[in-house]
């Protein structure tokens, strides 16, 4: 009995840990700063921020990988530092869990965009410079 009662335990214990571990999906205020180090608060450029909100996938800032749930649970805001961004934004997925009270903001601070810069060069088959779908 006494061994039935310990492994319960354990199983209950390991349920536990994997629900607190794996809960991934975002909430709440991030950083997106290409002088800070990349890691699961701050994002060196926006394709990484996205990347982790939306996917496993490599981030290009070699910052860590996000697991699955993917999305937000929460209202999440993106601190933007001051910067020139080169890149090209795409955000062409479904974001789990976003409604209107649980939105995806990207904030420059008032008065700030003339520092806050995205560019992107493109070409006739790949042009636009934020690109969001779905």
């Amino acid at each position: 009995m006494r061994t039935k009662l310990l492994s319960a335990y354990f199983i209950c214990l390991f349920l536990l840990v994997s629900l607190i571990t794996s809960a991934t999906q975002l909430s709440g205020t991030y950083s997106i700063n290409p002088s800070a180090t990349a890691t699961t608060t701050n994002f060196q450029d926006f394709n990484s921020a996205i990347t982790f909100l939306t996917g496993s996938g490599t981030r290009g800032d070699g910052g860590p990988s996000n697991s699955s749930p993917f999305g937000v649970s929460g209202a999440v805001t993106f601190l933007v530092s001051a910067g020139t961004y080169a890149q090209q934004v795409y955000i062409n997925v479904a974001i789990a869990g976003i409604s209107p009270v649980n939105t995806v903001s990207f904030d420059g601070g008032n008065g700030n965009a003339a520092t806050r810069i995205i560019t992107y060069a493109g070409t006739s088959s790949s042009y636009p410079t934020l690109y969001i779908t779905n």
